[in-house]
């Protein structure tokens, strides 16, 4: 999809969320005052801690638990567990456990920030999604606009790449910084920050997200814009949440340098876009060089970096080891 860019340079950050525990607690707003404040008797909050534990013991990879004892870790936190009076204090315990195991892709995702993660109910994903058309990145407190579809209604309403989204329908930027900040995660504050505004920048085709921005000259500009349908294609794997998923190629020379560089960007790495992303490469394969953007890359299936991978290298080269309880595979690259 062609759209305008914000000419700058950021950390890529690969984001795989493959394994992930939710402590359940009554619903409410997106943002309640005090997240995990609800009360939790005794018994269910043992019920909780011990399916939680059962579950890893049952199917964690690794049989020797980062050389945990196991069933002890269990016994010496369950007391912990059963005193806790808020949904707060057991998840509290649970990421303690958790933390043992030493693995980035073991965390609770509180209930109430479950809308930021998957704004799109089960039953929406095969109905009309609404879309803006806007790509934004967070660049110290502040969540800058970087990307604009071109022929999209955030266009139309003169929004351009270098814009300072202040705040989404009253929800101040600063505000959700503070609540991201003020929740300890074992996910990044970017990229969590970043899920909260996707999920207040989300909807049906004809609502209306009232934007408060800054524009180029650091003036307020309040826009309504109305949410096109949905046109990127619906990708559902495993447990994740529905992504939406889209890939941009463009060439850029440099007259200066006499070179010519083919730039790929893809928003997730999901089997569908792989025939796009094979495409562009064929495409660049004789410029002199090629950039693989993941700035805003918000990870996916690691199996596709090996078909990547292999358009760039002459071997089978290893990068990394697939482990479970049964099978240990090597990631290798497919020239």
């Amino acid at each position: 999809m062609p759209r305008t860019y914000l000419n700058t340079l950021a950390s890529a950050i690969l984001f795989l969320s493959a394994a992930t525990l939710t402590v359940g607690c009554s619903k409410g707003a997106p943002d309640p005052p005090s997240p995990g404040a609800a009360p939790i008797d005794s018994q269910l909050a043992e019920a909780t801690f011990d399916t939680a534990w059962a579950i890893i013991y049952r199917t964690h990879f690794d049989t020797t638990f980062n050389g945990v004892d196991w069933v002890a870790l269990g016994d010496s936190l369950r007391p912990e567990a059963q005193a806790a009076t808020t949904v707060r204090e057991l998840r509290l315990v649970i990421g303690e456990m958790l933390e043992t195991l030493g693995q980035s892709h073991f965390a609770l995702i509180p209930e109430e920030a479950s809308e930021a993660f998957n704004p799109y109910e089960e039953e929406d994903v095969g109905s009309e999604v609404g879309y803006m058309g806007v790509q934004y990145r967070q660049v110290g407190d502040e969540m800058v606009v970087v990307g604009v579809d071109e022929g999209s209604t955030v266009e139309a309403a003169g929004i351009q790449p270098g814009w300072v989204i202040v705040s989404v329908n009253g929800d101040s930027v600063s505000n959700l910084l503070a609540q991201v900040r003020d929740n300890e995660s074992r996910y990044s504050d970017d990229y969590r920050m970043w899920a909260r505004v996707r999920g207040r920048l989300g909807g049906a085709p004809g609502d209306t997200i009232t934007l408060e921005l800054l524009d180029a000259s650091d003036q307020d500009v309040t826009l309504r814009i109305v949410l096109e349908p949905e046109t990127r294609q619906p990708v559902k794997f495993g447990n994740l949440p529905t992504f939406f998923s889209d890939a941009d190629s463009y060439q850029v020379s440099s007259a200066d340098y006499a070179v010519d560089v083919g730039v790929i960007w893809f928003n997730f790495w999901m089997a569908p876009l792989m025939k796009e992303i094979d495409g562009a490469v064929d495409e660049f394969r004789d410029l002199d060089g090629i950039i693989v953007d993941l700035r805003g890359n918000a990870g996916g299936m690691g199996g596709m970096v090996l078909g990547l991978a292999g358009h760039f290298l002459d071997e089978r080269v290893t990068l990394g080891t697939y482990k479970t309880r049964t099978l240990t595979l090597e990631m290798k690259a497919h020239p």
